[in-house]
């Protein structure tokens, strides 16, 4: 406490934030904000996508258990367009049911995995099922949000992008990594096949 030249005792006050130290302080919060939730996402997207990949992984091994016990894989009738199905919850024009995978359920399991996250008409994030009874491929149709993948983690086999007149049906383009980007929609699905030829199509 100081004492002023009349003699009356005063305060000395300590300036406080200037507005251009506020705006610092705003601006900071606001970068941190950001970065929490992008980080947020990222880790939201990756446990979605290991999600689907297991989804995908254990549809594969429910298939194989019925062909043990059948003799054939569960058909839907046909590999071409239009024989796909997809699970309840997708979005696309094909054929969608809670059993997209036909005579499993409930013998073999009591409910397929339905397909969940953000949509789009580019990336309907689906998981799709064909099969003729010998050959069979499931996936979970344009939905790595991750994505893309690595050149060491897909072929180019599955089911072509939603605006392509065989999405509904298998479809092969190579069973190698070519570097044409015209492939670059098969790195975005989780596809398990017993398909080991492709003659470039379905």
């Amino acid at each position: 406490m100081a004492q002023s030249k009349w003699g009356f005792n005063t305060i000395k006050s300590k300036a406080g934030f200037t507005i251009v130290e506020l705006l610092i302080v705003i601006v900071i919060i606001g970068v941190l904000s950001t970065l929490v939730i992008v980080t947020y996402n990222g880790i939201q997207q990756r446990a979605r996508d290991s999600k689907r990949l297991s989804d995908v992984r254990t549809v594969a091994r429910i298939i194989q258990s019925y062909y043990e016990i059948n003799g054939s894989y569960p058909s839907t009738g046909g590999l071409g367009a239009g024989f796909a199905l997809a699970d309840a919850n997708c979005t696309d024009s094909g054929t969608h049911t809670s059993q997209w995978v036909p005579g499993v359920v409930p013998s073999l399991i009591n409910s397929l995995p339905q397909s969940s996250g953000p949509r789009s008409a580019t990336y309907p994030r689906c998981y799709k099922y064909v099969s003729d009874g010998t050959y069979y491929v499931v996936s979970a149709w344009m939905a790595v949000e991750t994505g893309p993948q690595s050149t060491t983690s897909y072929r180019n086999l599955g089911f072509r992008e939603p605006s392509w007149s065989t999405a509904d049906g298998y479809y092969c383009g190579s069973l190698t990594t070519p570097a044409n980007y015209w492939y670059g929609f098969y790195r975005y699905s989780y596809t398990v096949s017993n398909i080991t030829t492709c003659n470039g199509g379905t």
